[in-house]
């Protein structure tokens, strides 16, 4: 999904990492609110007591409990694995998500500002009523995730799967789709309406139109 036509499509703002930050365990950030400047390296977490996390690394972090409304801001996330994990109204700002594993995650009411997401599984996840404001997917697959009821505002996309995915309520006006597979997907005809498509997508899509295509 790229942006064109009559949306500008605007530079992402990568993660602002100000320090390197400083390797620390769960047991040493586990009672903390406000968690700063730190790398986590290969930890499995299922609750925290913080309520930010700001210029943080997390590489290789097993995350699988509840984080809900937690605000991300200047955080990269290096190979992790959100699966199932509940990142419901979590705030994610400036942010950069590389080969991750979200299979199943929960991030209904979340939102998006400046993030990348780079080789990530994202199927069956439940992405509804989510706001993206500057966001590209890159490789991405989306099979049978619920993306219904979201905005997307300077959203590019680069070859994704959405196989499957649910789409209703969310426009995907002025969204360059063509590189991208969409197979079965639930959308309404409303929007589809003004997305940029392949020659093959638009023989897809013609059926949710309703329209009959002479050869």
């Amino acid at each position: 999904m790229r942006n064109t036509g009559k949306t500008k499509e605007k530079t992402i703002r990568k993660p602002d990492l100000h320090a390197e930050p400083e390797p620390m365990t769960l047991e040493e950030i586990r009672s903390f609110q406000r968690i700063e400047g730190v790398r986590l390296d290969n930890e499995t977490i299922q609750k925290v007591h913080a309520d930010q996390f700001l210029e943080c690394i997390w590489n290789r972090v097993n995350a699988s409990g509840s984080f809900r409304g937690i605000r991300f801001s200047d955080v990269i996330f290096d190979h992790c694995d959100f699966s199932n994990a509940i990142f419901d109204e979590t705030s994610f700002v400036r942010c950069q998500f590389s080969q991750c594993r979200m299979t199943g995650i929960s991030l209904i009411d979340a939102s998006f500002t400046d993030v990348t997401l780079e080789k990530c599984t994202c199927a069956y996840a439940n992405l509804s009523c989510t706001r993206w404001n500057r966001a590209s997917f890159d490789e991405v697959v989306l099979k049978e995730a619920a993306f219904g009821e979201s905005l997307l505002n300077a959203v590019s996309v680069h070859a994704c799967d959405f196989t499957g995915c649910e789409l209703p309520g969310t426009s995907l006006k002025d969204i360059d789709l063509s590189d991208s597979v969409l197979q079965n997907i639930m959308i309404r005809p409303e929007d589809i309406k003004g997305a940029v498509l392949s020659a093959e997508q638009a023989v897809i899509c013609a059926q949710l139109l309703d329209v009959k295509i002479k050869y």
